[in-house]
């Protein structure tokens, strides 16, 4: 069994207000996030090192071939990081958030941006009853 379904099943056994449910899938939350930002971390490193290889290798011409290349993957890996960075404000302030329900309010946000996670599919339907 996935520690994704055991982390499933131990939610659904927890009522969604509890501070156990919280720290269970906030946690699961921020592995996805500190993921996405290596993942933005990487498309930079690849676009810093398509410059930099411009740079270094080819004459003035070449990087006419290279700037498309370079501007997707820096576009890409900044956006990567901003979303990342969001979702991890987003659980920094339900942290620091004494109420249940609006800290389930914004566990809610945060399974917006995985719309697809099954973490994130429980989270709303808890949510949603409440």
């Amino acid at each position: 069994m996935k520690s994704r379904d055991k982390l499933a099943q131990k939610l659904q056994s927890l009522t969604p207000e509890s501070t156990e449910f919280y720290i269970a899938a906030a946690g699961y939350f921020r592995q996805r996030v500190r993921s996405h930002r290596n993942y933005g971390r990487f498309f930079l490193v690849l676009s810093l090192l398509s410059w930099a290889l411009v740079c270094f290798h080819w004459g003035q011409w070449e990087v006419l071939w290279v700037l498309p290349g370079f501007l997707f993957f820096a576009l890409l890996g900044w956006a990567v990081i901003i979303g990342a960075t969001r979702t991890s404000k987003a659980l920094y302030e339900a942290d620091h958030d004494t109420d249940p329900h609006s800290r389930l309010q914004r566990l809610r946000v945060v399974a917006l941006t995985f719309r697809g996670d099954p973490i994130s599919v429980l989270v709303l339907q808890s949510s949603e009853r409440q």
